[in-house]
């Protein structure tokens, strides 16, 4: 892995406010206190491998998924993995607002984007309520996984 990881614990959606920002804000202000804190440079928020930003999230001891923010020269691409166990229960467009806020964050003016599997529509419409949307048509891509089409979605 490049780069070193920050954890950030979830809330668990019955304390979930109805304001979105209102659940990322306090996530962020508790990460950034406890965890994120500890990585911070003299010039901002960053990590030992500045071109990469990883982030575990839990749900208590439970490991409900990880994101990754890599800056380009005119974007940042946004990674997201969530464990099989936990996907519909909302964590993931919990933790796609937490990218969107920090993206804006660590990287002011540049668009942040993602590409997504087209088949995988939980994954999309979860990217949708979070702000993205999807850009030009779909993308034939060969991954470890095999060939595939893909969307590209950016946050908006």
């Amino acid at each position: 892995m490049h780069g070193d990881t920050a954890q950030v614990e979830l809330l668990p959606p019955y304390l979930w406010t109805k304001s979105k920002e209102g659940i990322v804000v306090k996530i962020l202000e508790r990460a950034t206190k406890e965890v994120v804190g500890t990585f911070q440079k003299k010039k901002g928020f960053g990590f030992a491998n500045p071109l990469n930003h990883f982030y575990s999230f839990y749900a208590g001891e439970e490991l409900v998924g990880f994101i990754n923010l890599y800056e380009e020269e005119t974007e940042v691409f946004f990674g997201i993995g969530v464990a099989p166990a936990h996907c519909g229960k909302g964590y993931g467009r919990q933790m796609t607002e937490i990218a969107c806020t920090l993206s804006r964050r660590l990287f002011p003016g540049k668009p942040l984007y993602l590409e997504v599997r087209t088949w995988n529509t939980r994954a999309v419409r979860c990217y949708q309520k979070a702000g993205f949307r999807i850009v030009g048509e779909p993308l034939r891509q060969t991954t470890s996984l095999g060939e595939g089409l893909f969307y590209r979605m950016v946050a908006q």
